[in-house]
């Protein structure tokens, strides 16, 4: 553990002594080249596993559904492996392929296949992200009982979340990019404290 964060108090419960330095975000969601810079954030080993449950999860079956420049070597790199190591996950993919049809931006479709996906696991993890950014970067430990929401929303909705969250003046929101080109969020301040937003 880093001597920065030794000795600080968990951010994901904020109740334990942390005993280890976590990455909010898991490396192995990037390939090696992109892991620079990856925000850590002071952690006990009983949320640090509860979390790995749905890193472990999530770095071998949200690869099948990325869009960003990385996807594809991401898919290919890192997949394979943590499929090799839990075989039941790999069968439970497995058996949820199904064939589909995908809309192109030029409105052509084109064949392909989707694979069962559990979207609770994604909301478990989101929730200590939340938790992990806000002690990043505003120091702020979010007590066990403030309540930490994560909506998942179609392409449709996103944009119409993004347009209503465009219209805000600048006073009135919080942008905050976590690293260079890889994501960004964009949320209401907090009424206690102006840097901080509710996400």
């Amino acid at each position: 553990m880093s001597k920065k964060l030794k000795g600080k108090t968990c951010v994901y419960c904020a109740t334990a002594t942390a005993t280890t330095d976590d990455h909010v975000f898991a490396k192995e969601f990037f390939l090696p080249e992109d892991r620079h810079y990856l925000p850590k954030a002071p952690a006990c080993k009983a949320c640090n596993n509860a979390k790995a449950k749905f890193e472990h999860y999530l770095t071998a079956v949200l690869p099948f559904g990325g869009r960003h420049p990385q996807a594809t070597a991401n898919l290919q790199s890192g997949v394979p492996g943590r499929l090799a190591k839990n075989q039941r996950l790999h069968k439970a993919l497995l058996s949820s392929i199904e064939p589909a049809w995908l809309r192109e931006g030029t409105g052509l479709y084109q064949q392909t296949s989707t694979v069962g996906f559990d979207s609770s696991e994604l909301e478990g993890l989101l929730k200590f992200i939340g938790r992990g950014l806000a002690w990043h970067h505003w120091k702020l430990y979010l007590r066990p009982h403030d309540d930490v929401s994560v909506m998942l929303m179609p392409d449709m909705g996103s944009a119409y979340f993004q347009s209503l969250v465009g219209s805000w003046r600048n006073a009135q929101r919080v942008d905050e990019n976590c690293w260079p080109s890889a994501t960004s969020a964009s949320g209401p301040p907090s009424p206690h404290s102006p840097k901080a937003k509710i996400a």
